[in-house]
């Protein structure tokens, strides 16, 4: 089954928001999911890798998406 989890947010974030988006796609992807984490492209100050900053596994695909940044 394909699960596409979609977050309007800059990933990665410090925000507690992150983790949680984070880690669900990772427990959803360990439940036999392919999941794909959807996020527009958004500048973020953090450079890091999401799997590595989250510290989650490497078990689900990020997909960013052209946006419009008006603010």
């Amino acid at each position: 089954m394909q699960l596409f989890y979609l977050a309007n947010i800059r990933i990665p974030t410090e925000k507690a928001h992150g983790v949680q988006i984070a880690k669900m796609c990772a427990a959803l992807a360990n439940q036999d999911l392919s999941v794909t984490l959807v996020v527009p492209k958004k500048f973020t100050p953090l450079k890091e890798d999401i799997f590595n900053y989250y510290q989650v596994k490497r078990n689900f695909k990020i997909i960013r998406l052209n946006s419009l940044n008006l603010i």
